[in-house]
């Protein structure tokens, strides 16, 4: 089998041929309906030969003339050695026409309100030219869907949806010309291209919105690209017969949509292509600008849709098709097929030559979108997906990479930069004089000014002086996640959303008042953000070197950065695992911030997701170091230290065996374990008990688990789900959101809503607080023994070689004096 098509050889119990089965009989094949040595009636079938080889394509059969048999009739011999039958040529074997699609009844209706932008109308359109080769049926009329390499002898009765205007290029073999269509019928749509001399023949014969017959062209292999659901495309060449159909066009559509929702547009790869409808909420100024690589001048607008998704999305038109763009008013609604999708600015659409747009399509969907829009739509505030802000959080989690990664995987080493994200947590800041320049003044200028005198800065872009000028951010950070630690670079934008003040501001700072300067910088560590990372290497003083550039920083989201390995896929749960998980990490989010104004929560690891488990191994040292060493540096050390694990796929066998240190680790830094297992429970139950009975310091396996974390003084706890069951709802009814009395609690141990009364709720946890306090302070200067370690102390155990938590920062530190050595 190649390519979903099977080469087998049938015969009629005297002699046999080679012969390649396409769709639709091909899927007889696949799935075993059509086996060896059936005998069967075809239906349809084309004779070819090449290089002296005679051949079948067969395309279907009569299902009810479907006969099996043990083993094959006669001794048949190949066609091609039968004298008698090479003697008389081809003729031996008779081909009957096969029979033409069934005619639907989906004629476009007229409609006032709809126009094909960047597309000449009727009335403008030229005379069609005297049709080639006669109006009559061609006999071998076949669907576009049974196109395929295998066919030489074709037609296909199409109707042209779009034409683009021809284009000129030049490479190794001289200039050319070229301009292609789409054509269309009942089976599916197909790209027609012609190139040189072929052009001047057939451009001005070919219009759009009629229907033709076309034959005598070669089927290649399709350029995916160009957005036509077809696997192939055809070539015209001199030879090609096309001519005009007299009758039957009104069976075939005028256009065919796969729409998606524009909250997909997210989820699809960059240059893939896409149908999209939407309503039309803002207009954009028709603006000129000069490409790269022709200078030419060319227009361009940028529309912002909105569907039922509540999402909105930027799409640029191009050339004709911006300038011919009429606003109605009113909000439009707008159909385009065949949409690009692009990185820049989070996820944005652009229009092609091939693209057809539709204002106002009398389709259902049209009307839909636009009852939708008039009841509720146009007074709600819709989510952008062409925002920089988006840029990082629309990127697939497939996207994401490691600092371990980046040399791995040899990123920015390529003749292209390498675009990808990092979820990682910051580090350490440098804080010296280099964190900003000084720039021009001039809007969009920002180039490095010198300085002449005072008050005189010299731009030599502009070739001005000023007398003032901008500080702009180019600062240097290290950002770590659980594989190590990366230097990067990040710009004003980044920087500004990073320290929350902008460079002029960090600049008198620092001159006036150099403490409040350096609290700064200490607010702004530790803190987890979703890093958008450019990688290029670069020359350096004669050495090259990997220079990552931050283009965008996004806070952490609870909700999005959670284990989503393949496991999270199954529909055990409604409708996923992973999307239960999101619902559940919701509702924690949400009631430990109304319980208690001042937690704070936040993600700290994930699930990978190149492999089907959630790899505890791989993630070891992030459990071990990032999350006990934000704990540690949290705002109020007051605050109780909480881990909350979502556990939904299975534990490796060689994770398993670092379990019970982990636990360990976080009992010595009073950091309280919750386990919320789904999914796999039993695949789990041993190594949850582990980790649990030495984070609860407790004896305990998988069958007494429940019981001992119900003894007093026990802050740990388990919750397994199975399959089927809500996973929100048993969360709302468990002690990992309640109460051991069935009460949210405000921070302390007593039990009470705090809703009724969150000011003396408020008050019994400070004053709980401060008698704990009391009574630590006694016991300690009564007792000459060591003293345990406060919650809000961080324990070192310096034998484990993996317990790196103490020299943390100190290793940051180290290396950024190295670096500054450089």
């Amino acid at each position: 089998m190649e390519g979903g098509r099977y080469k087998v050889a049938v015969s009629d119990s005297t002699h046999y041929i080679q012969s390649v089965v396409v769709s639709p009989m091909s899927q007889l094949l696949s799935s075993d309906q059509l086996k060896l040595n059936d005998v069967f009636k075809v239906t349809q079938y084309n004779l070819n030969s090449s290089k002296g080889h005679t051949f079948l394509v067969l395309g279907s059969l009569e299902m009810e003339s479907l006969m099996s048999i043990r083993s094959k009739i006669g001794e048949p011999v190949n066609v091609d050695h039968d004298p008698d039958i090479a003697s008389t040529g081809n003729a031996a074997v008779r081909t009957a026409p096969p029979a033409a699609p069934p005619a639907v009844n989906n004629a476009p209706r007229p409609n006032p309100f709809q126009s094909n932008i960047g597309n000449a109308t009727m009335a403008n359109r030229p005379a069609v030219a005297p049709p080639t080769g006669g109006s009559e049926e061609p006999e071998s009329l076949q669907p576009i869907a049974n196109l395929s390499p295998y066919h030489n002898r074709w037609a296909i009765k199409a109707r042209i949806i779009n034409k683009t205007d021809i284009k000129k290029f030049a490479n190794a073999k001289g200039e050319g010309k070229l301009f292609s269509a789409t054509c269309i019928d009942n089976s599916g749509e197909i790209r027609m291209t012609a190139f040189g001399d072929v052009v001047d023949k057939f451009f001005d014969m070919i219009q759009e919105g009629q229907v033709y017959f076309i034959s005598n062209a070669q089927v290649k292999i399709a350029k995916r690209q160009f957005g036509v659901r077809n696997e192939y495309e055809v070539h015209l060449e001199q030879s090609s017969l096309i001519s005009m159909a007299r009758e039957g066009g009104e069976a075939l559509p005028s256009v065919r949509y796969s729409f998606i929702p524009i909250s997909h547009v997210s989820n699809l790869d960059k240059d893939n292509n896409c149908d999209i409808i939407g309503i039309v909420r803002e207009v954009g100024e028709l603006a000129n600008i000069v490409t790269k690589t022709t200078q030419k001048n060319l227009s361009k607008r940028d529309l912002t849709l909105v569907d039922t998704s509540n999402c909105s999305i930027k799409v640029t038109l191009w050339g004709q098709q911006a300038e011919n763009f009429n606003d109605l008013g009113n909000y439009p609604i707008v159909a385009i097929k065949g949409a690009r999708v692009s990185d820049y600015n989070g996820r944005t659409l652009s229009t092609s030559s091939m693209s057809t747009i539709t204002m106002n399509p009398d389709i259902r969907e049209a009307h839909e979108l636009r009852g939708w829009f008039d009841s509720q739509g146009i007074n709600e505030a819709s989510r952008s997906l062409s925002t920089a802000a988006n840029l990082a959080v629309s990127a697939k989690k497939d996207d994401r990479k490691t600092v371990a990664q980046i040399k791995d995987e040899f990123l920015g080493s390529g003749d292209k930069p390498d675009f990808f994200s990092i979820l990682g947590t910051i580090a350490y800041v440098k804080s010296d004089a280099t964190i900003s320049y000084m720039a021009c003044p001039t809007e969009g200028c920002n180039k490095k000014v010198l300085e002449e005198g005072p008050n005189m800065w010299r731009c030599e872009k502009c070739q001005k002086v000023f007398d003032r000028c901008d500080h702009r951010y180019i600062m240097s950070l290290q950002i770590g996640d659980h594989t190590g630690q990366t230097w990067v670079n990040a710009f004003n934008e980044t920087g500004e959303q990073l320290l929350g003040k902008t460079a002029e501001e960090m600049y008198h700072l620092k001159i006036n008042d150099d403490a409040a300067y350096s609290a700064v910088f200490k607010d702004a560590i530790f803190k987890p953000y979703v890093f958008r990372i450019r990688a290029k290497q670069e020359s350096y003083q004669g050495e090259m070197k990997l220079r990552c550039n931050v283009l965008s920083a996004v806070p952490v989201n609870a909700e999005d950065d959670l284990d989503n390995c393949e496991w999270m896929r199954n529909g055990d749960f409604h409708p996923t695992r992973l999307d239960a998980q999101q619902d559940a990490a919701h509702l924690i989010v949400n009631a430990k911030r109304q319980s208690n104004v001042e937690n704070v929560v936040a993600i700290m690891t994930m699930g990978g997701s190149s492999k089907a488990n959630y790899n505890m191994h791989s993630h070891r040292q992030g459990w071990r170091v990032m999350p006990p060493l934000v704990l540690k540096n949290r705002q109020n050390s007051n605050q109780r230290q909480r881990i909350i694990a979502f556990l939904g796929s299975p534990l490796e066998e060689s994770a398993q065996a670092s379990l019970a240190s982990i636990g360990k680790l976080l009992k010595k830094n009073g950091v309280a374990l919750d386990i919320i297992s789904f999914g796999s429970q039993e695949a789990n139950a041993t190594a949850v008990a582990q980790v649990l009975a030495a984070a609860a310091a407790v004896e305990a396996n998988a069958s007494n688990l429940h019981e001992a974390l119900l003894a007093p003084g026990c802050e740990c706890h388990v919750l397994q789900v199975g399959a089927g069951e809500s996973l929100s709802e048993m969360l709302m009814t468990s002690p990992i959101l309640l109460g051991e009395d069935g009460s949210v609690p405000m921070g302390g141990d007593f039990g009470m809503d705090g809703d009724m009364d969150p000011e003396l709720a408020m008050a019994l946890k400070l004053s709980l607080e401060d008698e704990k306090s009391r009574m630590e302070r006694e016991k300690g200067a009564n007792s000459s023994a060591t003293n345990p370690p406060a919650e809000n102390e961080m324990v070192v155990d310096e034998d484990d070689e993996e317990a790196m938590l103490a020299r943390a920062i100190a290793m940051s530190m180290e290396s950024a004096a190295q670096e500054k050595q450089q």
